[in-house]
């Protein structure tokens, strides 16, 4: 028996099917033009800082379970941040907030009462200054106005007789400071449960400003208006006791007897009544 056609046969089939499995392996694999490539992002380097474990309020004291370490990226990392517990807690004493944190805000050495300034001035912000001012129930906004609000001042004046033409005083109100932090309902620094109408309220106010509401309570009535925080851009302007006048002109009420002269609303505590000034 001749086994040499036998073993070129062989061969041939052995090749036919390699061939055919790199053919088949060939299409079956995704081109080098459409393989999707992925590339590790650079790290950027972290560094271990302190944060608030849950919603912190303004004067509460710092307890060891109320923080805890997060990674924050290196060239972020907040001024007067602390990276260690043995740097917060220096001393063995548990610091005190002037201002409120939320949960997973860092622990900043400026938001910390020191330890001889626990009073109100360690609630100030820097350049700032703590002014009081007299208030009742209808101008402190039914005693809503509370530690860590903010609110507008309004004042309110009548001009004299001689400033005025034609003789007649003019009463009119105008926003005095906008945007201003409660730091104090009389002596009480922290929120209460329930509202009370306070007598004085301590405000958080540049030096410019405390100026100004020294000037003005000694002039005029403050009162104040609970505010967002927002700043408006429209700009504000005094509201006349002639364009409430004017209002009621164009209601068309029924005439009476000195309609068309200026009304004056004076508060005594929390009543409220209005005078009409006659016309000379």
């Amino acid at each position: 028996m001749r086994f040499g056609p036998i073993m070129v046969f062989a061969a041939a089939a052995l090749c036919a099917g390699a061939a055919a499995f790199l053919v088949h392996s060939a299409l079956l694999a995704p081109s080098a033009e459409t393989a999707p490539v992925y590339v590790m992002p650079a790290s950027k380097p972290t560094k271990s800082v302190l944060v608030a474990a849950r919603d912190i309020k303004a004067g509460e004291k710092l307890a060891a379970g109320s923080v805890r370490e997060a990674d924050w990226p290196a060239d972020l990392l907040p001024k007067g941040a602390y990276t260690s517990r043995a740097a917060l807690f220096s001393g063995g004493e548990e610091p005190t907030l002037s201002v409120a944190i939320t949960e997973n805000e860092p622990i900043l050495a400026q938001r910390l009462l020191n330890s001889f300034d626990n009073g109100l001035a360690g609630h100030l912000n820097s350049g700032m200054r703590g002014m009081t001012i007299r208030v009742n129930e209808a101008s402190s906004v039914g005693g809503f106005a509370q530690p860590e609000d903010r609110v507008d001042i309004l004042m309110t004046q009548t001009e004299r007789l001689s400033e005025v033409a034609g003789g007649l005083p003019r009463a009119y109100t105008k926003t005095l400071i906008k945007n201003v932090r409660v730091l104090a309902a009389d002596q009480q620094t922290q929120r209460r449960q329930q509202a009370q109408p306070p007598k004085t309220v301590t405000l958080e106010v540049s030096e410019e400003d405390a100026k100004k509401l020294t000037l003005a309570g000694a002039i005029a009535q403050l009162s104040l208006t609970l505010s967002k925080g927002e700043s408006s851009q429209v700009k504000d302007r005094p509201i006349d006791s002639r364009e409430i006048a004017a209002l009621d002109e164009q209601t068309h009420e029924p005439a009476s007897a000195g309609l068309d002269s200026p009304m004056i609303s004076v508060f005594r505590s929390v009543e409220r009544k209005e005078y009409r000034v006659p016309q000379e």
